[in-house]
């Protein structure tokens, strides 16, 4: 039976109610980040932080409802946002910020699996969603794999290496359509990497105006 493999799911449909709660979790950022800027000396930042922590109430419970916060977690930051909100200082802040933020990029890997499984049901496609480093937890063969590495520059070194891994890393005869922003990537370094791990192209699928670059690879003989 032929497979595809999709490395990188993306969220292509997503419900309308979610909408509210990304207002909640941008007011919640927006009433904190006003608080450094105006300084901590006035009233009205302590009416900021009582809407901020107001929002983080509204937000956590909603925002995660697949996966809720753990009761000691809870405790802490209802703790540490009492305690900031009635003894506020510049040392209480950077300390609640590092904590939320933290709380904030601990949901980008899993939200993204989450988020394809939610697609894959509504458009009612019989796909398996797996959390890997690549092919780390991928068993088997694949006839395809799609793969849009991540680059945020044309320098950024550790998009050339993802993509270097990716290649030694998949299943032997297995064919790659590797999809770039051209704005983002040096395509003759990208192009270097394919030849140099012994793969040669198939195809390079562009468009006029668009950024976006196909490379479709296999194993050379």
């Amino acid at each position: 039976m032929h497979r595809k493999l999709i490395t990188k799911p993306k969220l292509l449909a997503k419900s309308g109610a979610a909408i509210p709660h990304q207002w909640t979790l941008g007011l919640m950022l927006l009433s904190l980040h006003i608080v450094p800027v105006w300084g901590i000396d006035l009233p009205i930042q302590k009416i900021l932080l009582i809407c901020h922590y107001g929002f983080f109430l509204l937000w956590q419970p909603i925002w995660r409802s697949e996966e809720r916060l753990s009761t000691p977690t809870a405790i802490m930051f209802v703790g540490v946002g009492l305690f900031t909100i009635f003894l506020i200082n510049w040392w209480l802040i950077a300390f609640w910020l590092a904590g939320l933020f933290a709380l904030l990029g601990g949901r980008v890997f899993t939200s993204r699996a989450k988020s394809a499984r939610i697609v894959a049901k509504h458009n009612k496609s019989d796909i398996r969603i797996l959390k890997s480093d690549l092919f780390k937890n991928v068993k088997g063969n694949f006839d395809w794999a799609v793969f849009n590495p991540p680059f945020r520059d044309m320098e950024d070194n550790n998009g050339y290496k993802i993509v270097e891994r990716f290649l030694k890393e998949s299943p032997r005869k297995t064919r790659m359509m590797i999809v770039v922003n051209v704005f983002y990537v040096n395509q003759k370094k990208i192009e270097e990497i394919i030849k140099e791990n012994n793969y040669r192209m198939i195809d390079v699928v562009a468009k006029f105006l668009n950024p976006s670059k196909v490379y479709v690879v296999e194993k050379a003989l």
